[in-house]
């Protein structure tokens, strides 16, 4: 995207996606907010993989799962403009995978206040996942409020061989990446039974 090195141009998560993915498979975005919602319209336009859907993205898992392939991957990225979208992403990780147990849910959210992130973690931890593994980046130490201080990913069902993946690649993210402290931590919220 900046072939001459400069930085110039970012993708945001749906163009990776749709570089990502391979001829047979299918993308549908969601984006809430019209104009957002019209750029990637025509960010998309001409790819036959790619549905582009308007409006509240909490509803996307009645809508869309369960896929007719036997896998699926949900990527749940919210804005965090309202004070109850950790626990709406719990639950739509519950309703994902009351839909589709096999689904792959990836949920991302900032690491900020610990204390809306402990509840987070507790309604995680009583979602009907079989096994959810939980990966966090720190640029700054956790205990700084009221600034972004990291950001994770939780992963419901995580592809095999990611866990060994992130063992290698967080150390040098955290030292790449971290402003007055980086780190990381990988471990599972719930383990598979």
């Amino acid at each position: 995207m900046n072939p001459d090195g400069e930085l110039r141009h970012y993708p945001g998560s749906p163009e990776l996606a749709r570089l990502l993915t391979r001829e047979q498979d299918r993308l549908h975005l969601n984006e809430k907010h019209p104009e957002d919602g019209r750029l990637l319209k025509e960010n998309m336009h001409g790819d036959r993989r790619v549905a582009v859907h308007l409006g509240e993205g909490w509803y996307v898992p009645r809508a869309l799962l369960p896929t007719r392939e036997k896998r699926a991957l949900l990527l749940i990225d919210p804005p965090f403009e309202q004070v109850d979208e950790m626990e709406r992403c719990a639950q739509s990780l519950s309703e994902a995978i009351s839909r589709m147990r096999q689904a792959v849910v990836a949920i991302w959210y900032p690491i900020k206040d610990l204390r809306q992130l402990r509840r987070f973690y507790s309604d995680l931890q009583k979602s009907k996942a079989p096994k959810l593994l939980r990966v966090e980046l720190y640029v700054h130490p956790t205990d700084e409020a009221a600034r972004l201080n990291g950001s994770g990913l939780v992963i419901s069902n995580p592809p095999w061989g990611l866990e060994d993946e992130l063992k290698q690649i967080l150390p040098w993210l955290a030292q790449l990446l971290g402003q007055s402290q980086g780190g990381w931590r990988l471990d599972w919220l719930i383990e598979e039974h």
